[in-house]
């Protein structure tokens, strides 16, 4: 009978794992775009001879991942066919001097650039770059950007994927469709966002904030039937034991307001709990414009003044990193709002396995109805 029992053990933790995880992955399945335009990486040498000797890059406005920016300083690309201007660069320096363009891009320059991830540069063409203070030729670094994902390392985990990795994601828009060979970039400095180019964009009608979708043709990122399978076995070999057999338990929760008779704001929670214990935690927002028939952005509710706009930004970067959140991502479609009739609550779309909604962070900050914007 103590063998029964173990098996028994043995046969709920396996479950309880492969249950878990495959609703761990169909949870996070969903991944925000971000679309970079034609852009530079300069080295530190290179930003000498183009922006004159001392100059370091001007941070114009941050990026989605860790510690990247928009810098101020624009650049001439010049190919055998064509050029580029005011193309951006983009900080801090790196080792190596790289121009990332679009395909159409790479063929009005007359330049032909291989599809390559960041940093391989081997064999790939060179061209001329004009700055302010002088111009180089470049013998190599010229790449049209392989589309990738970036993760930070629990993000990877969460998806059962790794450094590397290869998968393909679903488009949901006027323009279907599906994109393989999506290369996985994991680990630290990294935060969940899939990067295409423009081309890429365009040619599926997608724009910055979109999500797309990863499916179930790698074995790493499908939520696969075997968890469902192994369950319902753990289930009948506990009733055939006269044995109790916890299953887990999934609780939708959510909450409403309509304002004006023109905006709906919905807020809800999604809770799984294992034995009585919340395992699995997610909660989301969103407002909509009923006459319209359109998702709001948070930023129709937000105050005109830049001022305001900043102290607000500010400090909901603040509440995120005193919570752990890793990145910003605040203008790519990533944080949540939904309004009360006196306030406007935001949050982050957080996934973890909290015992508490305090797991979780808000910002509540005052809201009045002369400040929306309608479509």
């Amino acid at each position: 009978m103590e063998s029964r029992w173990n098996d028994l053990e043995k046969q709920e933790l396996m479950i309880r794992n492969c249950v878990l995880t495959a609703l761990a992955r169909q949870a996070v399945r969903f991944v925000p775009v971000g679309i970079s335009a034609r852009h530079v990486h300069l080295s530190q040498t290179d930003l000498q001879v183009l922006f004159g000797s001392g100059h370091a890059l001007q941070p114009k406005k941050e990026l989605s991942q860790p510690g990247q920016f928009a810098a101020e300083e624009q650049v001439t690309v010049v190919g055998p066919k064509g050029k580029l201007e005011r193309v951006r660069v983009l900080g801090p320096v790196r080792s190596a001097t790289q121009v990332e363009l679009a395909m159409t891009d790479a063929m009005k320059l007359g330049i032909k650039a291989p599809v390559r991830m960041s940093g391989d540069l081997a064999g790939s063409p060179g061209c001329k770059l004009i700055g302010p203070a002088g111009e180089l030729e470049l013998s190599q670094g010229v790449i049209v950007a392989a589309r990738h994902i970036h993760m930070a390392g629990d993000q990877a985990e969460a998806y059962g994927l790794h450094d590397g990795d290869r998968v393909s994601v679903r488009v949901q828009s006027a323009r279907p469709c599906v994109w393989g060979d999506v290369i996985i970039r994991a680990g630290k400095g990294h935060d969940l966002e899939m990067h295409i180019d423009t081309d890429e964009a365009n040619s599926a009608l997608l724009s910055n904030g979109a999500y797309v979708e990863l499916v179930a043709d790698t074995a790493a990122c499908q939520a696969p039937a075997a968890p469902a399978v192994q369950a319902a076995e753990g289930a009948q070999l506990a009733r055939r034991n006269a044995l109790p057999f916890a299953p887990l338990e999934a609780v939708l929760g959510f909450e409403t307001t309509l304002l004006d008779e023109r905006f709906w704001s919905v807020r809800w929670q999604w809770q799984v709990t294992w034995q009585g214990a919340p395992v699995l935690l997610r909660q989301w927002g969103q407002v909509w414009d009923v006459e319209c028939g359109t998702l709001c952005r948070l930023e129709q509710f937000l105050p005109e003044q830049r001022k305001a706009r900043r102290n607000f930004w500010r400090k909901l970067k603040t509440a995120a990193r005193e919570a752990g959140v890793r990145g910003t991502g605040w203008r790519h479609g990533r944080v949540w709002c939904t309004l009360t009739e006196a306030e406007l609550v935001c949050g982050w779309p957080k996934l973890a396995n909290p015992s508490t909604v305090s797991d979780f962070f808000t910002v509540s900050t005052p809201f009045s109805r002369e400040t929306l914007q309608f479509c």
